[in-house]
């Protein structure tokens, strides 16, 4: 079965606070112990560098059977992205895409006020596929999908605050609410990453099962996706994996081998 991470931050950005990344090398170890083929790799911002994509680039191209990047673009404060920026990404092999974070300001106010639009339709515009975290802000992730039918769309940790705990499984559905009308965009798919932080409780964290089984039966296995976000977890990575490999009884066959690798890749056009 092909592991493919649909979420790592690498490498890390040296003074960075907050989320960091991980080195390639630890990376690879890392990997090997947990049985991770792949990783789709998304760089962390570093606000004291012109690119902050090289680094991570980098380490996809020194390792293109291991690592894919989604690009991160710069849209605060600057006028709009003409085709020649988003072009310079997608001309490299090692890019699927790219990443939005509208977690915090000034993308969260950008997207809540539709000014992001130019971006969506330049991305449709040249089949570059978008992953968005807009906790908060699904109805503007559906309306954007329903604008641009044929940009794909893959939504970050399950629609969530990354740093939400949810303490017990009823109060983790109530707050899928918001995503699951999202299930009928065919355009639309989700990542289920970083889950075991998403409870205060050790493997196999059955808080998240009934969850992960609602997300699974909305969406389905070709545009579920299972991801990590290493740094941030509060478990080791093997743990994570056997998460849904081992721990989830309502998983198997080959709609678990689509969400553990399979329909992310074919998703981002990774052969």
């Amino acid at each position: 079965m092909l592991i493919c991470d649909s979420q790592v931050h690498a490498p890390p950005v040296p003074g960075h606070t907050g989320v960091n990344g991980i080195e390639g090398a630890p990376l690879l170890d890392e990997m090997a112990r947990a049985d991770v083929d792949r990783a789709i790799v998304v760089p962390i911002t570093n606000t004291a560098a012109d690119d902050e994509n090289s680094q991570s680039i980098d380490l996809a191209h020194r390792h293109p059977d291991r690592f894919r990047v989604m690009g991160l673009v710069r849209v605060a404060g600057a006028s709009p992205l003409d085709d020649e920026r988003l072009r310079a990404l997608q001309d490299r092999p090692e890019v699927l895409g790219i990443r939005i974070s509208c977690y915090r300001e000034p993308n969260r106010s950008l997207l809540e006020r539709d000014h992001l639009d130019w971006l969506w339709a330049a991305a449709e515009r040249l089949n570059i596929a978008v992953m968005i975290l807009a906790s908060g802000n699904l109805d503007k992730v559906a309306r954007l999908a329903d604008r641009h039918p044929e940009l794909r769309v893959v939504v970050d940790h399950l629609g969530l605050d990354p740093f939400a705990v949810f303490t017990d499984e009823a109060s983790f559905l109530n707050a899928l609410e918001p995503l699951l009308p999202l299930a009928r965009r065919s355009n639309i798919a989700v990542k289920a990453s970083g889950l075991p932080n998403a409870v205060d409780e050790s493997w196999p964290f059955p808080t998240t099962h009934q969850p992960v089984r609602r997300v699974l039966d909305a969406f389905g296995p070709t545009r579920t996706f299972w991801g990590s976000d290493l740094t941030r977890l509060t478990c080791t990575y093997r743990e994570c994996v056997a998460h849904f490999t081992d721990g989830l009884p309502f998983l198997e066959g080959a709609a678990l081998e689509l969400v553990m690798g399979r329909a992310i890749c074919d998703w981002l056009h990774w052969a």
